[in-house]
């Protein structure tokens, strides 16, 4: 499966800083991690024994890091 946005070459020539990967949270506060690929418009939240809302957000950009370098945008997931 290629998890890469078809489209990640036209969004970041309009948006350089463009991440596929990105965090938030949600209104209820959970944090999450979404791809902004609408062939799938998924969105992981984390759940965990964290001591706070921070460090679960902390946790949460270090994974969409990751995910960012790994999807390469030239090579695919």
């Amino acid at each position: 499966m290629n998890l890469t946005d078809p489209f990640i070459k036209e969004k970041q020539s309009r948006w350089p800083n463009h991440k596929q990967w990105t965090v938030g949270t949600a209104n209820d506060g959970r944090v999450f991690i979404q791809d902004d690929n609408f062939k799938y418009d998924a969105r992981l939240y984390i759940n965990g024994d964290f001591p706070d809302h921070q460090s679960t957000l902390d946790y949460a950009k270090a994974i969409a890091e990751i995910l960012n370098e790994r999807t390469n945008y030239k090579n695919g997931f």
